[in-house]
């Protein structure tokens, strides 16, 4: 598990002389899933035992259908082919980290690895480029004054090169980070976030910025729950609002991005109707529309219809309904003060990455999978050690449950599309 993500987030394949373009990543990831596979037949694991693995092979089948249903066969294996780094990154999580001492090795790791990067990133900025010859992206942009001016943002290799999935790697961690400091891991802690908030800058990602401040408010109000917890993360939002990166103060709804945003939600609010099922197909919005959804949850309504939307809502909608059970309905009673951080860190690090996801069309990256995952694993740990309320997702109830959400989701992209179209 440990080589895979350090292998995916670092990727030497892209960069580092004399391994460029060999496909150490997919050999690493297949020698996975054959090892879990014979661990399963040996009974060692349930590769089916958890609710979110069920909803990961129904979203994986509602991709397959999706292409099925138009007769796009090429799409299949393109399908397969991109949805196979999500498999194994997601099936190593959550049957890997299996005990408390794994869950904390491998938030180390995560911490590791993003400040890594965040150390690249910072490279790019004060030497031009980073390891491999990488340089950052400058785009044009309006200042307050009117002017053109050319904005800097760091960037990484592969599917990190979007400087906006650049930050969400980086938010991601700011929760786990915070925890191991109020543990008294102030060393460790203190030199990742020197790394990590300055790379958090040099994105000017707004995108980033926001789930940052969703992810921090998240953390302390989980962690406290109370009016404490809420001034707490409030008081830091604002700080990182305050000094955030320039593209921040140019929010608004009235931006002619903002407008193209509203109109792709209204071309796939067109496509649900017509394929309102099985979608338009899966990585074919961009046939239907010139213009990216900048919505994930809206590009699985428009790619792979209600069916796909259902478990894709499923895999988010199962650790949250623990979280909501055991956290706040049982008021965490059985919770001692340390795990109550631990996991109010790895939720937050999840609402972080669930907003994020709100203005970019991620449906289909590990980041997101991987929370679904660690979030998951975390609920069964806990669950297992007799110190929560166990989560049996397959009463019918939720079933209903997630069902409303998925129609809930689709009201509220008509009703948005009405208002602004």
């Amino acid at each position: 598990m440990y080589l895979y993500y350090i292998l995916y987030f670092i990727r030497p394949t892209e960069w580092v002389p004399g391994i460029i373009g060999m496909p150490i990543l997919l050999i690493v990831g297949c020698f996975s899933i054959i090892l879990m596979f014979l661990l399963s037949v040996k009974n060692e694991i349930n590769l089916l035992g958890n609710s979110s693995d069920k909803m990961l092979l129904g979203f994986f089948a509602a991709i397959i259908v999706s292409n099925l249903s138009h007769g796009y066969l090429g799409g299949i294996k393109y399908s397969i082919a991109s949805f196979f780094p999500i498999i194994v990154g997601y099936t190593l999580v959550i049957h890997s980290v299996i005990d408390k001492k794994k869950l904390w090795s491998f938030v180390v790791l995560l911490i590791c690895l993003s400040s890594i990067l965040a150390y690249e990133g910072l490279l790019q900025h004060t030497s031009g480029s980073a390891h491999g010859g990488l340089p950052p992206i400058v785009e044009r942009a309006t200042s307050l004054e009117g002017e053109s001016v050319g904005v800097e943002r760091i960037r990484w290799y592969g599917v990190f090169n979007d400087p906006n999935d650049f930050g969400m790697v980086l938010i991601l961690v700011v929760p786990l980070i915070f925890e191991l400091m109020f543990r008294g891991n102030y060393l460790f802690s203190i030199v990742s976030m020197s790394l990590i908030l300055p790379a958090i800058f040099y994105t000017n990602s707004r995108g980033t910025i926001l789930a940052g401040l969703v992810s921090v408010c998240a953390y302390f109000v989980l962690r406290y729950k109370s009016y404490k917890g809420l001034a707490i993360g409030g008081f830091i939002a604002f700080l990182l609002f305050a000094f955030g990166p320039s593209r921040i103060s140019s929010i608004s709804g009235k931006e002619a991005s903002a407008y193209g945003r509203i109109s792709a939600w209204y071309e796939a609010y067109q496509m649900f109707k017509e394929n309102p099922f099985f979608g338009v197909g899966h990585n074919m919005f961009t046939d239907h529309h010139w213009l990216t959804a900048h919505n994930s949850y809206v590009l699985v309504m428009a790619e792979l219809g209600a069916v796909g939307l259902f478990f894709f809502t499923g895999l988010i909608y199962h650790p949250l309904y623990w979280l909501w059970q055991n956290v706040f309905v049982q008021q965490a009673h059985s919770i001692s003060k340390t795990d109550l951080g631990l996991i109010s860190a790895i939720y937050a690090s999840f609402a972080g990455i669930l907003f994020s996801m709100f203005f970019l069309s991620r449906s289909y990256m590990l980041l997101p999978f991987l929370m679904f995952a660690l979030a998951s694993a975390s609920t069964r740990i806990f669950s297992e050690k007799k110190e929560t309320m166990m989560f049996d997702g397959s009463n019918a109830k939720h079933f209903r449950n997630i069902a409303i959400l998925t129609f809930v989701q689709i009201l509220f992209i008509n009703i948005i599309v009405k208002i602004f179209i």
